[in-house]
């Protein structure tokens, strides 16, 4: 069976918008982040448990992204030093915080001019770890809950 010219055209017209439509998002895809170094604030000190698994993060996501991400440590005044510098950092993306409960709710509520708004100042971006906390006292306190434990 034939086709008249017209029709031809209008599909090989309509194969080729397909396709660029299709391949559209591959190119906006190849310019995308990150396209340079990424910092990753670790409001602690070297060697520390926050340190740690923010190396091995880098690390990852330096495989994963074939981009250098560097970790740089900024220890003082419970996190918040570190934080503060990721506050005023540029909004692009290229400047991450390592956070903790630490510098993003307990500092800001013992000292609330610590010059960034936690609420504001930080999107966040995925829950890394988990620390499990416990309150236990001696074994011959006559306690069984917290209440007890208060009154």
């Amino acid at each position: 069976m034939n086709c008249p010219r017209p029709l031809t055209r209008r599909v090989a017209l309509s194969a080729c918008v397909a396709i660029a439509a299709l391949l559209a998002p591959l190119a906006a895809q190849a310019q995308s982040y990150p396209d340079r170094p990424v910092r990753i604030i670790v409001p602690f000190a070297a060697g520390g448990g926050s340190d740690v698994v923010g190396r091995a993060i880098a690390q990852k996501l330096q495989e994963k992204l074939a981009q250098s991400f560097v970790v740089e440590n900024r220890t003082g005044a419970g996190g918040s030093l570190g934080a503060l510098q990721v506050a005023r950092a540029e909004p692009d993306g290229y400047t991450l915080l390592l956070g903790s409960s630490s510098e993003i709710t307990q500092f800001p509520s013992v000292k609330p001019d610590v010059g960034y708004n936690p609420e504001k100042d930080f999107a966040p971006i995925a829950a890394i770890a988990g620390v499990p906390l416990a309150l236990a006292v001696k074994q011959d306190l006559p306690v069984n809950s917290v209440s007890e434990l208060v009154d």
